[in-house]
C-alpha cells in the first residue's frame, strides 16, 4: 500500500514520466468511463462533462459546436478527479483506448484520447480526425448557449431516443440510458440492442415495427464488446 501511495503521489505532481504513468492514464480512463463504443465523455472540473458524441446527448446542454462533434454539458455523477489539458506540447505522448496503449500518436485505435505521461490531453483520436487541444481550448472558452438554443438541441435529443421497458437505444440500438426496474439487467452503455424475440432490430424503424407486432417483449439479444447474450425481462 505504501508503494502505491507514493506512486500515485509522485504521478499526480508530475514527478516521474515512465512507461507505467500510461497504464495509469488507461485506468483513468476506465474508472471515469471517458471511452464508451463511439462516445467520449471526458470529466472536466466545476461538474462539467466534455462530450464528443454522433448523437445529442439527453443531459443538460450548456453549449455544442456542430462541426467537432462536441458538447459540454453538466455531469450528473461527477468523477473525483478530473481531466486536465496539456498547456504546453509534450515530447512523450501516447495514444490511449480503454484496452491498448500505443505510444506516439497513433491512427490504430479509435476513439481515443491522445496524453502525456502526467494524463494530461493533447487531443481526442475520432474516427476519421484528431480534434487538437487548440480546438478543444477555443471551444471551451467560447460562450454558452442562449435560452432558445438550448431548447431545440433537446427537441434534436428526443428524436433520437427509443425506449424498451426503461432501456433507451439510439438510432443504431446501441443503449445510451438504463432506468428504474432495468438496472437490474446488468446492462451498460454501448451495449447493442441485436434481437427482439429472435426478430433482428437494426434501427429505430425496425424497433417500431417490432413493437407494433408485439408490445410486451420478453426476450431482448444484446452484444458488447464482440459477446453477446440475452437478457429475460420481467
Amino acid at each position: 500500500m505504501l508503494r502505491i501511495f507514493i506512486a500515485l503521489n509522485l504521478f499526480l505532481f508530475g514527478l516521474v514520466a515512465s512507461e507505467s504513468d500510461f497504464e495509469l492514464c488507461r485506468q483513468k480512463i476506465i474508472d471515469s468511463n471517458a471511452i464508451e463504443g463511439e462516445e467520449i465523455k471526458i470529466p472536466l472540473q466545476n461538474n462539467l462533462l466534455l462530450v464528443y458524441s454522433k448523437k445529442t446527448p439527453t443531459s443538460n446542454i450548456i453549449k455544442y459546436d456542430e462541426g467537432l462533434g462536441l458538447y459540454l454539458v453538466k455531469d450528473k455523477t461527477p468523477f473525483k478527479y478530473p481531466f486536465k489539458f496539456s498547456t504546453k506540447d509534450s515530447q512523450k505522448v501516447a495514444t490511449i483506448s480503454k484496452d491498448k496503449i500505443v505510444e506516439g500518436i497513433s491512427s490504430s485505435i479509435k476513439p481515443s484520447l491522445i496524453m502525456s505521461s502526467c494524463c494530461f490531453i493533447e487531443a481526442i483520436s475520432i474516427k476519421n480526425d484528431i480534434i487538437k487541444k487548440e480546438q478543444i481550448d477555443k471551444f471551451l472558452k467560447s460562450k454558452p448557449y442562449e435560452k432558445d438554443d438550448k431548447k431545440e438541441l433537446q427537441k434534436q435529443a428526443a428524436k433520437n431516443i427509443a425506449s424498451i421497458n426503461g432501456i433507451y437505444f439510439d438510432e443504431d440500438m446501441n443503449v445510451i440510458k438504463i432506468e428504474g426496474a432495468a438496472t437490474q439487467y446488468g446492462l451498460k452503455p454501448s451495449d447493442k440492442l441485436l434481437q427482439i424475440d429472435f426478430e433482428s432490430v437494426k434501427n429505430q424503424k425496425e424497433l417500431s415495427f417490432a413493437l407494433s407486432k408485439n408490445q410486451k417483449p420478453s426476450n431482448l439479444l444484446f452484444q458488447r464488446d464482440g459477446f453477446q447474450f440475452f437478457v429475460k425481462l420481467n
